[in-house]
């Protein structure tokens, strides 16, 4: 194979007759996947946007490529002797180097289920991308064809921003609520590709498109009626992106900022593979948990975890690292060549001016499936009406058919196993969304058998193992309140709770560096603490891992501190609520509870100036302001009278100088492998089984993801 692509470098235009029949069904098939992948969505899954959108794509294209194929093989007449052809040599080996950052980066994850979860994520998207893109080179033509060609896929990319133009407006003026009743209607910030800022993008480089169009009409040939058509098309499209900006502009989201988004990137450059391959695809949020510098806490986004970093540069370099960002890079510069190289550049390079605007737009944004999508498309329309050279796989006849075999032989294995897999995982993402009403409606037997058969079909989902382990404990709760609890009650409950426990763990061994499931386990061994023998121990434990993977996060100090203070434990409480009130200076419950263990150490002046931080924290005249008020006029009684002058003095005076913010002092303790989680509680290990529907049953409060 490698000396048939040296051989095709060169080739002017080698051998690409294509049956005009093939060319067709591939230019209308390609532009139907570019239309329908940013508007698909399906309301009755859990991942109501994503996996509609990449079984699309990957269906798709594979579809496509096998309508490329099929013909040429069953056909063997002379005229099917055409190359499949890769473009330029750089956009190729740029492509690979940035699957291989993907591939590579997936790989290394730490489990089985990390790397399932990583190919069926953005994986999955890239791989999909560069096989859309490669089926865009296979149907370039020259002349009047290549223009053809390209009106059409990017006609039916301004189709789809057309809809989701329509769709914003409708939105803003509250029609869709009025006519339909999908709950997701009623917010204002909905659109079908997920992202409301997306969608405004998508319709902005549409716009982009269609003014170059309306501009090149008025010099060539003034024909009223398509000027009044492209006319119309700007100014729908134009009040989309209006009223979406406005709707952006009132949901006041909440941004990563750029200086946190570079420390973040930059603290994964600590460890080689770090560097070199990232902390994987879609793991942004384990990274920022980790890697967040302790002055996120003096904003208003210090409780928050952004999925996402502050660009697309960025994000690459934090999630693939610096070989991701290499190959990206690369086909940045692919694309600025050849706008370069474009004479006539409003003429005929209009692939290359939308794409150079996407590539500046992601200097402020991150791509999602939507914007991954047009990237490729774009990047298979560059150098369109240029002339036929490049790489070509097959230019002899006998090799030809053999690499025809080879590459039907891979699509098809490809087609089998995504069908397979994404089956499974869109009929066990149905399953979980009917647990999740269910369990809404108070109906826990049904969430319970419904997650069930959802974890069968897909059992490396962790929200999933979250959502079931919710379930378990909801339902041992309500079993509990039985006043009358007969041997087989009892044993329902032990089996309960020790499902619960073990789908906790088995979220945490799925995706071990996420604090929050260390978090969601800590807090089902505190519910079962007096049940499950030395659940208070594996609680301390599971909050000890989440705080090492999340070490600024003073809430985690918060919990550990409660669960030490329940204990009886003040000392070790104290320090902890004392480390929180390091973390975050501000934070008016990380003091309130301070305040309480110097109370039960019977610390009185240390009492009243944390009561009296409090104060000044919390809003005058609220509620939470009048209790503290009244617990710290009983704390000053207790207080001898020269005590209570001097601890006043002493709080006024750290109020009217603030302190300086300290750094932690603690120290991250290692993780524990993914055997080395905390052991199972001792319980005797019943079978697991379904419940039957019992109508009392109202859980706390829905699976949490």
């Amino acid at each position: 194979m490698g000396e048939t692509l040296e051989g095709a470098t060169n080739a002017p235009t080698a051998s690409r007759t294509k049956s005009s029949l093939t060319m067709k069904y591939l230019r209308y098939w390609l532009a139907l996947i570019i239309f329908l992948v940013p508007l698909v969505f399906v309301p009755f899954l859990y991942n109501v946007y994503f996996f509609p959108k990449v079984i699309v794509l990957l269906l798709g294209v594979v579809f496509g490529w096998l309508g490329l194929l099929l013909p040429a093989i069953v056909n063997k007449s002379p005229d099917n002797n055409q190359t499949v052809f890769f473009g330029d040599k750089k956009t190729l080996l740029f492509s690979l180097i940035l699957i291989l950052a993907f591939v590579v980066s997936s790989l290394l994850q730490p489990n089985v289920s990390a790397r399932i979860n990583a190919f069926s994520g953005t994986t999955a998207v890239v791989l999909g991308g560069f096989l859309l893109m490669l089926l865009l080179k296979q149907v370039r033509g020259e002349g009047k064809e290549a223009g053809r060609v390209q009106g059409l896929v990017l006609g039916a990319f301004t189709a789809s921003a057309m809809v989701l133009s329509l769709v914003t407006i409708f939105q803003y003026t509250g029609l869709l609520a009025r006519f339909f009743t999908w709950e997701a209607f009623s917010v204002n910030t909905w659109t079908p590709t997920g992202s409301l800022l997306t969608s405004v993008i998508l319709m902005f480089l549409a716009l982009v498109y269609v003014l170059i169009n309306f501009l090149k009409s008025l010099k060539n040939n003034f024909r009223l009626p398509g000027l009044i058509g492209l006319l119309l098309l700007l100014i729908i499209l134009a009040l989309g992106i209006i009223m979406g900006v406005i709707t952006l502009i009132e949901s006041e989201p909440i941004l990563i900022s750029l200086q946190n988004a570079w420390i973040v990137a930059v603290e994964n450059f600590k460890s080689f593979v770090g560097a070199a391959f990232g902390v994987g695809p879609d793991n942004f949020r384990i990274a920022y948990a980790r890697f967040r510098p302790i002055t996120v806490n003096n904003t208003t986004a210090w409780a928050l975890y952004f999925s996402n970093s502050f660009n697309h540069y960025l994000n690459l370099l934090t999630e693939v690292g610096l070989l991701g960002c290499l190959g990206f890079l690369g086909l940045v510069i692919v694309v600025w060549r050849q706008f370069t190289r474009t004479s006539n550049r409003l003429a005929s390079a209009h692939s290359e001016i939308i794409s150079l605007l996407l590539l500046v737009i992601a200097l402020f944004i991150p791509f999602d499936i939507n914007l991954w999508l047009i990237f490729f498309v774009l990047l298979g329309l560059v150098g369109l009406s240029a002339e036929n050279r490049g790489v070509g796989l097959g230019e002899i006849r006998p090799k030809l058919e053999m690499n025809r075999y080879l590459l039907l032989t891979i699509m098809a294995g490809v087609l089998l196993l995504s069908s397979f897999w994404y089956g499974r995982v869109v009929w066990a993402d149905v399953l979980f969304a009917r647990s999740v009403a269910a369990f809404n409606r108070g109906e826990g037997g049904n969430a319970y058998n419904w997650q069930i058969e959802a974890l069968e079909k897909n059992p490396h989902s962790d929200a999933y193992r979250l959502g079931y382990a919710q379930t378990n404990l909801a339902l041992a709760s309500a079993f509990s309140q039985n006043e009358n609890l007969t041997e087989q009650d009892q044993q329902q409950i032990a089996i309960l709770i020790q499902q619960a426990i073990r789908e906790a763990k088995s979220a945490v061994a799925i995706s071990p560096f996420w604090s929050s499931n260390w978090v969601n386990l800590a807090g089902i061994y505190r519910q079962v603490i007096g049940v499950a023998q030395e659940a208070e121990q594996w609680a301390i434990e599971s909050l000890r891992q989440a705080i090492a993977l999340d070490p600024v996060n003073p809430n985690l100090r918060i919990e550990l501190g409660g669960l030490y203070y329940a204990l009886g434990n003040f000392e070790l409480a104290q320090r902890q609520f004392e480390t929180a009130v390091d973390l975050k200076p501000d934070h008016a419950n990380a003091h309130y509870n301070l305040a309480a263990t110097y109370v039960q150490q019977e610390k009185w002046a240390n009492a009243v100036l944390e009561l009296q931080t409090v104060l000044s924290l919390v809003e005058p005249g609220s509620n939470d302001f009048n209790q503290v008020q009244e617990e710290l006029n009983q704390v000053k009684e207790r207080l001898p009278q020269q005590e209570a002058v001097e601890g006043e003095e002493e709080v006024n005076e750290q109020l009217q100088q603030p302190q300086p913010l300290p750094e932690p002092q603690f120290e991250p303790i290692d993780l524990p492998a993914e055997e080395a989680a905390p052991p199972q509680p001792v319980l005797e290990e019943p079978e697991e089984s379904r419940v039957e529907e019992t109508t009392n049953v109202i859980p706390e409060q829905p699976p949490q993801e």
